[in-house]
């Protein structure tokens, strides 16, 4: 059996969540013996959006060598139906292997990593892509990202590529519920911030559900090629 606590990152509560082969009874003792005293307490917080600056800022240390990029923009939140097609955009964009920022940048050798990925939040969330490249190749890969999220944003993605992306997704989500931490994780979660129990099963229909228009909508409505921007590289 595997337990452990999570806190909300402004905590109304927190959550012990379990996984495995125990017995009901005796983890609830083992509970209340360290925190049957605690008292219970109201505790709220306004949850707020931020849509980002977009600035583009960069900075210098003399002992690096390639140029490190991180892009940020807004997202769907935690509680948002649509955090399953926000993972399968992110999926299309930016996978290790097989999306578009792979074959545009790195299988064409303009940058030696390039991913994407999608954090989901209380009440907000964001988009981050990373991107490591020489300093020469700095331009040519910001406008290769440019072009990716304007053809994004014109046509959203293929049937082909979302087939790709939710095999991707839901052999990661099977692989990690098959073991107590990974299980752990989606279970705390899911009570933290939708406060309901989530089987496996309902987000394997959840995202085999997303349809690339779902996809186009969402790219439309938060312009992840509308990033803010910071870098950090060598001297120039």
């Amino acid at each position: 059996m595997r337990g452990y606590f999570i806190n909300r990152y402004a905590p109304n509560n927190m959550v012990l969540a379990c996984a495995g082969n125990f017995e009901w009874e005796q983890l609830c003792s083992t509970a209340e013996r360290p925190c049957s005293k605690w008292q219970k307490q109201a505790i709220g917080r306004k949850l707020e959006d931020y849509g980002g600056s977009m600035k583009k800022e960069r900075a210098e240390k003399s002992n690096l060598a390639r140029e490190h990029i991180c892009l940020i923009s807004p997202a769907v939140p935690a509680q948002d139906e649509r955090r399953f097609a926000a993972s399968l955009l992110a999926s299309v964009v930016g996978d290790d292997v097989g999306s578009r920022f792979f074959w545009e940048l790195v299988d064409k050798a303009l940058a030696e990593t390039a991913t994407m990925q999608y954090s989901p939040m209380d009440g907000t969330g964001a988009f981050y892509s990373y991107v490591r490249c020489s300093s020469e190749n700095v331009r040519k890969v910001l406008d290769t990202i440019k072009g990716i999220f304007e053809s994004l944003s014109k046509s959203g993605p293929t049937e082909e590529e979302l087939k790709k992306a939710k095999n991707k997704i839901l052999s990661a989500l099977v692989i990690k519920n098959e073991l107590p931490m990974g299980r752990l994780i989606d279970l705390g979660f899911n009570w933290i911030y939708l406060e309901q129990y989530r089987r496996i099963e309902q987000d394997v229909r959840a995202v085999k559900a997303v349809t690339a228009d779902d996809i186009h909508a969402l790219i439309k409505q938060f312009k992840p090629g509308d990033f803010t921007q910071f870098s950090i590289g060598p001297a120039s």
